[in-house]
């Protein structure tokens, strides 16, 4: 819905919602969460959005981190 209404900030928050989502649900295979995750941050750099750029780079480095 948030993508329909053009509403990038809410969007962004979905996307790193179902990165949260799919770590939880795949276990060991991160790569959709890593995807998710990706879209997030590519919005925040659209949207100027300092806060969710920190976000994301952070939930990135933890995902790649966990998994060498």
């Amino acid at each position: 819905m948030a993508k329909r209404a053009n509403d990038k900030d809410n969007e962004a928050i979905c996307y790193q919602q179902i990165a949260l989502i799919q770590e939880k649900v795949n276990g060991d295979n991160h790569e959709k969460a890593i995807e998710y995750l990706q879209k997030f941050l590519e919005l925040g750099i659209e949207n100027n959005n300092k806060e969710n750029q920190r976000e994301a780079h952070k939930m990135l480095a933890d995902i790649y981190s966990r998994n060498g």
